[in-house]
């Protein structure tokens, strides 16, 4: 019998709707001593026009949530003097209430008192200041200034929301999309997220496409889909590019593309979107869409993976450990298989666990190898799962067993056909030798390991 342990050697996408989800920060909280104001323009009680392109340079992670902070230089108040913001908040005007309040909160320009300054944010919100109301949707989301409250951070980021504010339609959107502190509805996930769309937002456009090409609460619908990401496009929303290239790349909603796709992938991979970056990558290793350039495959994937993409970290340790593009080097393959195994990925799981099994720059240890291997094959990955059936075949580092061998080949010739031929000739040798009792009691492994797996 062959004891050929699989690894594999493919380039893998994920076609992503991308729904970000990001965070915020308040800035500091030192001290500072208020300056003498030079004469400024009255303040005028009128709320001012918040950007979503401002916004959208200032995007932030926090907690797993898409937060926009605005510019400081997009509102007028930001630059009027203190004692001028102070007349203009005790005579009611919620605008100079907020922004008297953020001052306060922040410590800029005066002595910090965060009890005062959330009491004239909560002013202004009480007089349907939408900006105000999304600031302590913000801080009771994140816990910032306040204790994490999710019931109180979306009624003010509701009340926000109703006012017409599109970033807090936006989060909203996101939240219902997500089940984000809130129960998963995706009648209001589309609701909110047409809300901030029709106001021209980009991201919430993007997150219509996302809605309507996956069916997300209505019909699957892709050219209504393909409508709403070059709506976000033209806002030079980069998801938006790559959502483009994804579709053209494999024909759904329209004709196939490769061409057409690798130049939207290339739009948003030049901003820096790094799951755009490694499917650029992928065309040029595999030519799709352009020449075949291994060069400049590695040098996408390594763009990517710099970033922290898990899948881009993979590619990359192909490349390093087969040799294209670059100067085989099994040291930098492990590096790069690492990161990305220790970010759950399957695929590089799989492959250092071979890389572990025969020694490639690593003394040979099967006790790590299995250990992989069952870290992938635990998440369905049948390569890996095979590979387990080899090591108890020959007993390496688990016991010989003829049974669990079985078992193991059985149930990964069950998930991937496209290995069917060694797999068959592995699991056809081994059962010849084996009695009906063991074939018997192969087959009720294979059912328990199917659970195990997650296979079901």
């Amino acid at each position: 019998m062959r004891n050929t342990f699989l690894t594999l050697k493919v380039f893998v996408a994920v076609l992503i709707a991308a729904l970000f989800m990001c965070g915020c920060d308040n800035g500091s909280a030192t001290t500072q001593t208020a300056t003498k104001p030079e004469p400024a323009a009255p303040v005028h009680s009128q709320k001012t026009e918040e950007s979503p392109q401002a916004y959208q340079r200032n995007k932030k992670t926090y907690n797993g949530q898409t937060i926009y902070l605005f510019d400081i230089n997009d509102f007028p108040l930001r630059g009027a003097p203190l004692p001028t913001v102070k007349e203009s908040a005790l005579a009611g005007d919620p605008a100079a209430q907020y922004e008297l309040g953020r001052r306060l909160g922040s410590g800029e320009g005066v002595t910090r008192d965060l009890q005062e300054g959330i009491k004239w944010i909560q002013k202004a919100a009480r007089q349907n200041y939408a900006e105000a109301q999304f600031e302590l949707g913000m801080m009771y989301s994140t816990g910032t200034w306040f204790k994490q409250d999710p019931n109180q951070a979306l009624n003010w980021f509701l009340k926000a929301a109703e006012g017409g504010h599109v970033f807090a339609q936006d989060n909203l959107s996101q939240m219902y999309d997500l089940g984000m502190e809130v129960t998963r509805d995706y009648a209001k996930a589309l609701y909110w997220a047409q809300k901030a769309a029709d106001q021209g937002f980009g991201p919430s456009q993007n997150r219509l496409g996302v809605i309507h090409r996956q069916g997300l609460g209505v019909p699957p619908d892709k050219t209504k889909a393909l409508e709403w990401f070059h709506r976000a496009a033209k806002q030079n929303e980069v998801e938006a590019f790559f959502n483009i290239g994804n579709m053209l790349n494999i024909g759904e909603g329209i004709p196939i593309n490769h061409v057409e796709a690798t130049r939207w992938y290339l739009k948003a991979a030049e901003q820096g979107f790094a799951e755009a970056q490694n499917r650029l990558g992928m065309q040029y290793g595999h030519g799709t869409g352009v020449n075949k350039d291994s060069v400049e495959a590695v040098k996408w994937y390594r763009k990517a993976a710099e970033q922290g993409l898990s899948l881009a970290q993979y590619n990359l340790g192909v490349m390093y450990e087969d040799g294209e593009g670059v100067r085989q080097d099994y040291a930098t393959a492990l590096q790069w298989y690492t990161k990305s195994a220790q970010q759950g990925n399957p695929l590089a799981q799989l492959n250092l666990g071979n890389m572990h099994l025969h020694g490639k720059g690593v003394i040979t240890d099967y006790k790590k190898a299995y250990r992989l291997f069952k870290e992938s094959a635990l998440q369905g990955e049948p390569i890996a799962i095979y590979n387990i059936g080899q090591m108890h075949t020959i007993g390496a580092e688990v016991p010989q067993s003829n049974v669990l061998a079985l078992a193991h080949y059985h149930l990964a010739n069950s998930v991937e056909n496209t290995l069917s031929e060694a797999i068959n000739e592995d699991y056809n040798t081994l059962k010849s030798s084996m009695s009906s009792n063991e074939i018997r009691a192969a087959e009720q492994e294979a059912r328990k390991l199917m659970r195990e797996y997650g296979l079901e």
